[in-house]
């Protein structure tokens, strides 16, 4: 899944806060990211096939995990 370290001396900007440039780009950290969308999405899955519905395709669905800093960390605790 997903998640950002917060620790503010890595940020350029406040991780907490949202900071708006001169040329009007908004820089903040997420404060909704791809977790509530893989619930969201099995969810879905799953009300499906309690009603018995037969996809036309196969449903495949991958998460990955930190791939923000290159994913060397947090995939091994994820698997």
């Amino acid at each position: 899944m997903d998640s950002v370290p917060a620790e503010p001396s890595k940020w350029l900007h406040p991780p907490f806060s949202a900071v708006r440039t001169s040329d009007g780009k908004i820089f903040a950290r997420g404060s909704q990211d791809d977790k509530s969308i893989a619930i969201q999405c099995l969810e879905a899955i799953r009300n499906l096939r309690n009603q018995d519905f037969i996809p036309v395709r196969t449903i495949h669905i991958s998460y990955v995990s930190n791939e923000e800093i290159k994913g060397s960390d947090g995939v091994a605790k994820f698997v």
